[in-house]
């Protein structure tokens, strides 16, 4: 992927302490070049980007359906089957294929935004 384009969609990164985000943005170039400058989280990997004009609701599924590995804002810890399974799930819903789990009911979660503490 060429980091100068200007991209929406999800993305998955890697910190160098093991822990996975899934994050969301308008303009990727923008983005990289944040988590570039960044010295608090350092990025070792992109493992993943899904091109999407849906790119919040993706990134909405991905937080519920990782709820139980969710470790701060939105880092999560998940092993590397686990992030296969995610990559394989967004590239199927970039595709417009269905991802719904029947044997998940995601409506007792509380709203993402809610895990997010706001730091004073």
């Amino acid at each position: 992927m060429v980091m100068n384009e200007k991209l929406s969609g999800v993305y998955i990164i890697r910190r160098a302490d093991g822990l996975v985000k899934f994050g969301r943005t308008s303009n990727w170039a923008n983005r990289w070049r944040f988590y570039e400058r960044q010295k608090t989280h350092k990025i070792v990997k992109v493992v993943h980007f899904a091109v999407t004009e849906r790119y919040v609701e993706l990134e909405d599924w991905m937080h519920r359906l990782h709820f139980k590995n969710h470790v701060w804002g939105e880092w999560f810890r998940l092993n590397r089957r686990q992030v296969w399974r995610a990559v394989k799930l967004m590239k199927q819903f970039v595709e417009g294929k269905s991802i719904y789990a029947p044997n998940r009911n995601f409506r007792h979660l509380r709203p993402v935004h809610t895990w997010v503490k706001k730091r004073i």
